[in-house]
């Protein structure tokens, strides 16, 4: 076999076979790589930069408000006259009867109430709606005449034998939700705490 042919070498006493002669030979060169594109310089700013690529310093900051109440305020201006308008169309066609009747004929369909509900979870999953949704509820509360007016409303509700019926069922079905449980122990556990030390606590509907 050629890897066992025994070659000469300067020394009397010793052979060597091609395979450590090859080791001893200088390895060749690895191939050249590619030379890569240079990266794109980074830069560090801790001034303000426009959406449109002008900049300003930090002490600039009012310069840059006027920019962009010059570059976008006419159509946050339009923008804020579309949401009033619909807050108004809203608040007209909630005085129709006709209106509220269908409304509550549609809030009695029990598939609607389901997609209702299924959006209403999807929505708290955001706890940045949580927190609206919660602060909104807590001015509200400090309204006397809305307190009376949601009282009001309860107690005609609770009259209807189909309404307690369906805030049965809507009990039951939150409750076999893991995160409402752990939410209303974890609401009991402050309430207990506040208790303890002697402060009313309002709850907030989550």
């Amino acid at each position: 076999m050629s890897g066992s042919v025994l070659r000469g070498t300067s020394s009397a006493t010793r052979t060597m076979d091609q395979r450590e002669i090859a080791a001893l030979r200088p390895a060749a060169a690895p191939p050249a790589r590619p030379r890569k594109a240079p990266a794109p310089a980074r830069q560090v700013t801790s001034g303000i930069v426009c959406f449109c690529g002008e900049r300003f310093a930090e002490p600039q900051a009012l310069d840059f408000m006027l920019h962009l109440r010059a570059e976008v305020g006419a159509d946050l201006a339009r923008l804020e006259r579309r949401r009033a308008r619909q807050r108004e169309y809203e608040r007209e066609r909630r005085k129709d009867p006709e209106w509220r009747e269908r409304a509550n004929e549609r809030r009695k369909d029990p598939e609607y109430r389901a997609r209702e509900r299924a959006n209403e979870r999807e929505r708290r999953k955001d706890p940045e709606y949580r927190a609206r949704m919660n602060e909104r509820e807590r001015e509200r509360r400090k309204d006397p005449e809305w307190r009376e007016r949601r009282n009001e409303r309860r107690k005609e509700r609770r009259k209807d034998p189909e309404y307690r019926a369906r805030e049965r069922e809507r009990r039951n079905e939150r409750r076999k939700d893991p995160e409402y449980r752990a939410r209303e122990r974890a609401n009991e556990r402050e309430r207990r705490k506040e208790k303890a030390r002697g402060v009313t606590v309002v709850p907030i509907a989550r």
